[in-house]
This record gives structure tokens, sequence and C-alpha cells, in this order.
């Protein structure tokens, strides 16, 4: 998704997809945990999930 939004200039709506990960994930009774994102600048995309019942992910 970032290599097209890149070549076809739609990073601005780029960080709009990578939130709403975050709906998606949750609503899918999860937790997203993200680092960085090619979208903010990162060089790659880390994250993880798990469910959202986890006491400790790590």
């Amino acid at each position: 998704m970032e290599k097209f939004a890149r070549e076809n200039g739609y990073l601005d709506l780029l960080p709009l997809c990578c939130d709403i990960d975050h709906i998606l994930i949750e609503k899918n009774k999860a937790v997203l945990y993200r680092k960085q994102t090619l979208a903010s600048g990162g060089k790659i995309c880390d994250y993880w999930i798990v469910g959202d019942k986890n006491k400790n992910p790590m």
C-alpha cells in the first residue's frame, strides 16, 4: 500500500490507513503494538498483534 501511495501521490492519505488498523484490530478483540510505519517515515512497518486478554504480551 505504501508503494502504491508513494507512486500515485497519496502519501498524505497513508497515515489514515495506519490509524484505521487500530480500530479494526480492536474490533477483533486484539491490540496492535506498533513502533514505526512507512507512512510515518519509518524504514519498515514494525508491528505485532496480541489478543486483548493477554496480560503480558512481551
